[in-house]
């Protein structure tokens, strides 16, 4: 879906550059990516479980940060990190009730997970294949063990 909106944004002569991050290779490890998601300041947990600030702020639901944790695990097979937040113990979500106090929405089991993020990570092959699938093309690229910077234009090559 994203290289089709490319497609229509570059139009005819325009251009399209995405930054992407690269997989996993002998030069980068699947566990140096897995850190990455898991720094030992804990920002990334700190930014995972400020989303259910958010939801709560949204929704008025109840969710209370300390009741989870922030679990990012990179999965090779899809060469992306997936993010959760898993329950610390046994957790009880409710939301406002008609005409006052708050009804039970759902419970969750210690250990439980919730999805919460999936982050891709593309190779040049793989990002010039799906930049032909949506009619673009992959005019220039500039790769190294971490990046990959893909200049993209309209047609095929």
């Amino acid at each position: 879906l994203f290289c089709r909106v490319g497609a229509w944004i570059a139009g005819g002569r325009g251009r399209l550059w995405l930054g992407l991050d690269s997989p996993h290779s002998p030069a980068k490890s699947a566990h140096r990516i897995g850190r990455a998601y898991n720094d030992e300041e804990g920002w990334t947990a700190a930014f995972t479980l400020n989303a259910l600030s958010h939801v709560n702020d949204i929704t008025g639901t109840d969710f209370d940060t300390a009741d989870w944790r922030h679990v990012a695990e990179y999965d090779a097979a899809s060469t992306s990190v997936l993010t959760h937040v898993e329950a610390r113990r046994a957790v009880v979500l409710s939301v406002p009730a008609e005409g006052g106090g708050r009804r039970e929405l759902r419970r969750f089991a210690a250990g439980e997970r919730v999805f919460v993020e999936q982050s891709r990570k593309f190779s040049e092959e793989e990002t010039r294949r799906l930049a032909e699938a949506a009619g673009l093309r992959l005019s220039r690229s500039w790769a190294s063990d971490d990046y990959l910077i893909a200049e993209l234009v309209r047609g095929s090559a």
